[in-house]
Formats: C-alpha cells, sequence, structure tokens
C-alpha cells in the first residue's frame, strides 16, 4: 500500500464520491480510480460500494479506513517531527548549572524558553561550577551555566550577566568594626566574625572568595573558624540561623537583606564582583541543534 493511495481511499470515504474527492485533491478521475484499483489488487478485496448517488466504504473498507487515518497521521506525524529535530525546535537537552543560575537565574529563562519552544525538553543537572563544567567537558551535558569563565581553547562561552557576592549575617550577629580598623589590621576578622561560612572547594563563589581574602594584607585564614557547606541556599540558612556569617550571591539574600533578616558586613572590598557564562562546545551545535537553540537563546535572553 502506498501513501498516496490511503490518501486517495480517504478522500473518497470523506467526500462520498470520486468526483468531489478528485476536485479536493486537485487529480484526475482516472488517477483516482488507477488508485483505487491498484489498492484494491493489494489487498485482494473490494473497498467501496458504488452507486448512483456516490460510494462508500463496505466492511472491509471501513477497517481500512481505520488503520489508514492512523497510519498517515503517524506518517505526518514523523515528517513535521522529523523536520522540527533538524531545525532544532524539538528534541531534548541537557544543561549543568551551577547553584545560583540554577537557583535563582535561570528559572524565568527556561520558562520562557519552554513557552516558546514547548516540545524541546530540558533535563537540567545542577551542581557546582566545577562539577557543571566537568559535565559539559565529558560530553555528559549540552550547555553549561557557570560562575567562572572557562580556559578551554574548545569550549565556547558568552557572558550572561554579573553578579556580587556579600558577606551576610545576622544583626548584631558581630561587632562590626570600622572599614579603617580592618584595613590596618586584618587579623581582627576573626574577633569580628566568630564563624565564616563558606562553599565547597569546586564551587564558583568559593573560587572568587579564596581569592579576595588571599588579597587582604597580612590576612591568616588559619585563625578563622570556618563551616563549609555544599549549596548557596545552605549558606543562605545557616547565616539566618545565626551561624556565623556567610559569602553568598546578593540575588540569594536581597529579600532578607531588606526585610533586615541579614545584614552585609562592611568588609573593605566587598562586594566581589563575578560574571555568569554559558558555555559549550561547538561540536554538540552540530550533532544537536536544540543544544544550540537553548544556548543562543539563553545568551539573547540577557543581551
Amino acid at each position: 500500500m502506498e501513501l498516496d493511495q490511503l490518501r486517495t481511499f480517504i478522500a473518497i470515504v470523506e467526500h462520498g464520491s470520486f468526483s468531489r474527492a478528485a476536485k479536493a485533491l486537485h487529480f484526475s478521475q482516472s488517477t483516482l480510480s488507477f488508485h483505487i484499483r491498484s489498492l484494491e489488487t493489494t489487498l485482494g478485496v473490494e473497498l467501496l460500494i458504488r452507486g448512483r448517488n456516490g460510494c462508500r466504504p463496505n466492511a472491509a473498507g471501513e477497517r481500512l479506513r481505520e488503520y489508514a487515518t492512523r497510519m498517515l497521521a503517524i506518517h505526518d506525524d514523523a515528517v513535521r517531527s522529523v523536520r522540527h529535530v533538524a531545525e532544532g525546535i524539538e528534541g531534548a537537552v541537557s544543561l549543568a548549572v551551577s547553584t545560583v543560575p540554577g537557583e535563582y537565574i535561570l528559572p524565568p529563562v527556561l520558562a520562557a524558553f519552554k513557552h516558546k519552544f514547548p516540545e524541546i525538553r530540558i533535563e537540567m543537572q545542577q551542581s557546582d561550577s566545577y562539577g557543571a563544567l566537568s559535565a559539559l567537558r565529558s560530553r555528559l551535558c549540552d550547555v553549561a551555566v557557570i560562575g567562572c569563565q572557562p580556559a578551554d581553547e574548545d569550549i565556547s562561552c558568552e557572558s550572561l550577566m554579573e553578579d556580587e557576592i556579600v558577606l551576610v549575617g545576622r544583626p548584631a550577629s558581630s561587632v562590626l568594626a570600622p572599614q579603617a580598623q580592618l584595613q590596618q589590621d586584618a587579623n581582627a576578622l576573626p574577633d569580628l566574625i566568630p564563624t565564616l561560612i563558606l562553599r565547597e572547594s569546586g564551587s564558583g563563589t568559593q573560587t572568587v572568595v579564596a581569592g579576595f581574602l588571599g588579597t587582604i594584607p597580612g590576612f591568616d585564614n588559619t585563625k578563622l573558624d570556618t563551616m563549609i557547606v555544599g549549596s548557596t541556599e545552605s549558606a543562605r540558612r545557616c547565616a539566618l540561623a545565626g551561624l556565623g556569617w556567610a559569602f553568598v550571591s546578593r540575588l540569594a539574600v536581597q529579600e532578607d537583606i531588606n526585610r533586615g533578616d541579614l545584614e552585609m558586613h562592611p568588609l573593605p572590598g566587598l562586594p566581589i564582583r563575578r560574571t555568569f557564562w554559558a558555555a559549550m562546545l561547538p561540536a554538540n551545535t552540530s550533532n544537536n541543534p536544540v543544544a544550540h537553540r537553548l544556548f543562543t537563546f539563553i545568551v539573547q535572553f540577557f543581551r
């Protein structure tokens, strides 16, 4: 059975005559008659009851109508789906993100993307910047959004937005020394901040914070009581609970600061500014057009 034969058969059944079906399909009646004869020969049965007022399917024709309708629908859906995948508007894409982008930046971006491309499925895996970048390097994801710029020459990356890392704690949970005192004696910091809450190794936030602390003249981090946590939200909640002072993204704590639940420490050099990046391997774009579409959409969202 050929698709044209099935389309002809369905049209004749729906219109009730060869002449009306021929007009709808823009075929000659002789072409339609040839299609039906070939179809009946292939199946070895007659399919239509012909009469003075037109034609209608017999029992075998009714059964074929059921199958033909499904077969044509599957064919049309396959053609549409294959074309959509090639055009990057249908398919699946894997996204690896660090904590702050995954929790505070990307949700509205991905909502807008899904609204525009509802047939694209997104799998988002969240870790720290090192983990997300490692997933990209290992081709375990298609696109990564992270808090550090990849140094790899084979990775394409675009800057998205700037963020500020602030040091926050419960109001009156430490003695807030004047900036001049801290500038003169950096080692006074352990007395002013009993416990410092830091992100785990591999976190983009921790990489930036470690670099910042290393620039403070005379600063000795071995004198600090530190607590290591695995996410921005953990650091925020520890600070809210009064466990100590935490270096976190302003995006995560701005509402807490506005309500007066947290306050920012006036440590010289704060806030620390850093950039979030979208990254992908160019080879992934040729193998997965959907990945290129997501990468481009994320970048353009922040332009």
